[in-house]
Formats: structure tokens, C-alpha cells, sequence
């Protein structure tokens, strides 16, 4: 009975647990000293120092005991459970005072365990749903879905929701930095070489690689059109048949640029001297050549306009299909679908539509003649009369055409 007391005292001393912790050594001496005076009774007392060691066994025993049945219960914040299995019963008051001690130093070490583990699965859980969420706003801005409440998971915990919330609405702000990082990237991209992210936009990835996107797209935009001044001014000179001269201030990455517009209005003017001869052949039904190379005395124009309108195979097939239309009675022009929109070729396929249709006036008047033996001899002499007018007047069409073409 009297032990029972003696558990029941130390259970309401065990709640002062937390002041035992700066008494460790003390305790131990005092401790120490009091079995020592309880072994004097003895008729072979033990030397201080065998007596100092068994203390040191008996202490670290019962200290260590009551520190693993403490830790075991702070862990699982279970307070003085252990006390229930009736383990001090048989221990005297001091030896209970060194379990007491062992214990209360466990438990709290246990109690801190379980907060620090709480406290880092929140932190990890916190931190899973904060990247979700993250994620998930990346993905929304994109496709232009933002909630204005982000989703809630029953099925996971509060920590969790509370990280994808933070992480969703990190990244919708994150976004909209993005958009004014990347313009500002262009802007510097196209005036400078050398990429210089803010500070504002360097600390974050997603805003850092939105500058670094901007600037190589204003790089790339930079480059295009000076590419594109190059080719131009390139152009023009090689059109003109100039001699190939870049200037001094084209810079040296540009110079192929400019080598490639120069070939290129070269290759435009051999096309186009080509296909004025192609054209003068629906004019002129022997080559001649153009006044302007005559005077220029340039042979490599001469060259490419002969050669164009040599090429030219279907102009003496146009003249006589045209020819042939306006002899036939009642047959209506009709130009080639080949060569509706070319002037040259229109002009020359009426002028000879023409032609044939006089042709066949002619012929009919010479038929109708025939016959005129019956008529009047002064009546033959009109129509012979009006016939040499008709003639007169296709010949001058045909000389008119002949000039207006030239």
C-alpha cells in the first residue's frame, strides 16, 4: 500500500516533468550520496569508488529505461501510459526518481519527434499540391480557362488544397509577368546583341524564360529584316546589271544576303528581257531589235531578247488560226484561253482576225463579179470601184498595226 502511494505521488510529479530536465547531474549526486549512507549499515561497506560505479549502473539503468518508456509515449502522445502496467511497483523512492526523469526527458524528445514529422509531412504535402497547382495554372492561362476559384480535392488533405491554391495562384501571377517579360525580350532583342534579363524577371524560371524567348524571337525578327534591306538593295543593283559592289557599311554576316539579291535581279531581268522578245514576236513577224539596245549597245540584252523571241512558237499558229476565223462566215472571234491576258498576243489576233475577214469580203466580190457579166457595165465599174477602196483600206490597217507595234 505504502508503494502504491509512493506511484501516486510521482504521477502528479511526473507533470512538473518539464522542470526535471536541468537537474540531470544534480539528482545523480544527491542521489548518489543517498544509497551511499544506505550501504554504511553494511559490516563491509564498499570502497567510494565500487560504490560510485554501481550508482552509475543503477542510475543510467532505470534513466534509460524510463527514457524509452517515455519517448514512446510522447510519440504517440499517449501521457504517463506506461504507468499503467504496473512497472514501478517493486522500485524504491529513489530509484523512481530516476526513471522519472528518464521518462519525462523521453517523452518530450517524443513529442518532439511527432511534431517535427507532423510538421514536415504538412510541409511535404503542402508542397506537392502547391506544384499541382502551379502546374494546373500554367495549363488554364494557356488555354485561357483560369478559375477564379481554384478546384478543391476532397480526397486529399487541407494542407494539400491549401498548397494547390497558393501554387495555382502563383502561377496565374507569374503568367501575367510572363507576358510583359517576353514583350520587353523582343523590344531589347531587336536593338541589342547581348541578352540583359531584370533582375524583376531573372529570380523567377518561368519569367526568365519568357524574356530569353522574347529576346531571340526580337533577334530573329532584327536579322529578318535587315536580311531583307539587303536582299533589296542587292536587287536593285543586280537588275540594273551593274557590277557586283556591296558596300562598306553592310555588315559581314549580311554580305551573302546581299550576293543573293544581286543574282536574284539579275535572274528578274534576263526573265523579263526574255519575255518582252517572247512578246515582240506577236508584233513583229521578223526579229528586230529594240532601239534601247541598239543605243546601250549591250549584248547580253540583245542576247536574251532574241532568244525570247525565238522561243516564241506559237505566234505564226496564232496568225493563221485568227486568219482563219475571219474567213469563215459567221465565225466569231475567239483568243486562246493561253493568251487572253496578253496584250501582244490579243492585238495580233484581232489584227488578223481582220484580215481574214476582208480576205473573205474580197473573195466573195471576185465570186460576185463572175456573175456581173449580167449586170450593167456601169454598175460593174462601181462595185470595182468600192472593191479597190476596201483593198486600199485593209492594206492601210495592216500598216498602222506594223507602226503602232514598232
Amino acid at each position: 500500500m505504502k508503494k502504491k502511494l509512493v506511484v501516486l505521488s510521482a504521477v502528479y510529479t511526473i507533470f512538473l516533468g518539464s522542470e526535471q530536465l536541468n537537474i540531470h547531474s544534480a539528482q545523480a549526486t544527491t542521489n548518489a550520496h543517498s544509497i551511499d549512507d544506505k550501504y554504511t549499515t553494511q559490516s563491509h561497506p564498499p570502497t567510494t569508488e565500487n560504490n560510485n560505479q554501481d550508482l552509475k549502473l543503477v542510475f543510467d539503468r532505470l534513466y534509460n529505461e524510463g527514457f524509452t518508456l517515455g519517448q514512446k509515449d510522447g510519440y504517440e502522445e499517449k501521457l504517463y501510459e506506461s504507468f499503467n502496467k504496473g512497472i514501478l511497483i517493486d522500485k524504491s523512492s529513489e530509484e523512481f526518481r530516476w526513471f522519472e526523469m528518464g521518462y519525462t526527458v523521453g517523452y518530450q524528445k517524443g513529442k518532439r519527434q511527432k511534431e517535427v514529422e507532423l510538421q514536415a509531412k504538412q510541409e511535404a504535402e503542402r508542397k506537392s499540391g502547391e506544384e499541382l497547382g502551379f502546374d494546373q495554372g500554367v495549363e488554364d492561362y494557356k488555354n485561357a480557362t483560369i478559375a477564379s476559384n481554384p478546384q478543391n480535392y476532397p480526397n486529399q488533405s487541407k494542407d494539400w488544397n491549401k498548397g494547390f491554391v497558393l501554387g495555382y495562384k502563383k502561377s496565374i501571377e507569374l503568367m501575367d509577368i510572363s507576358i510583359k517579360a517576353k514583350k520587353e525580350g523582343f523590344e531589347q532583342g531587336k536593338t541589342t546583341e547581348s541578352i540583359n534579363i531584370p533582375y524583376i524577371y531573372a529570380n523567377e524560371d518561368i519569367t526568365k524564360k519568357a524574356f530569353e524567348e522574347g529576346f531571340e524571337s526580337g533577334r530573329k525578327e532584327q536579322t529578318k529584316q535587315l536580311n531583307e534591306r539587303y536582299i533589296k538593295q542587292g536587287y536593285e543593283q543586280g537588275y540594273e546589271l551593274k557590277t557586283l559592289v556591296i558596300p562598306e557599311d553592310v555588315p559581314e554576316q549580311f554580305k551573302p544576303a546581299f550576293e543573293k539579291g544581286y543574282n536574284k535581279g539579275v535572274n528578274s531581268k534576263k526573265k523579263d528581257v526574255i519575255a518582252l522578245g517572247f512578246n515582240d514576236a506577236f508584233i513583229h513577224v521578223g526579229y528586230q531589235t529594240p532601239q534601247e539596245y541598239i543605243t546601250s549597245n549591250n549584248t547580253t540584252l540583245k542576247e536574251w531578247h532574241k532568244k525570247g523571241f525565238k522561243s516564241n512558237k506559237d505566234a505564226d499558229h496564232l496568225r493563221k488560226q485568227a486568219y482563219q476565223q475571219g474567213w469563215k462566215i459567221g465565225e466569231k472571234i475567239s483568243i486562246p484561253t493561253k493568251y487572253e491576258q496578253n496584250k501582244a498576243a490579243v492585238a495580233m489576233y484581232k489584227h488578223y482576225y481582220q484580215l481574214g475577214k476582208a480576205k473573205r469580203e474580197e473573195t466573195s466580190a471576185k465570186i460576185f463579179i463572175g456573175f456581173g457579166l449580167l449586170l450593167s457595165i456601169g454598175s460593174l465599174v462601181g462595185y470595182m470601184t468600192l472593191r479597190r477602196k476596201k483593198i486600199k483600206d485593209l492594206k492601210s490597217i495592216e500598216a498602222n498595226y506594223e507602226n503602232k507595234a514598232s
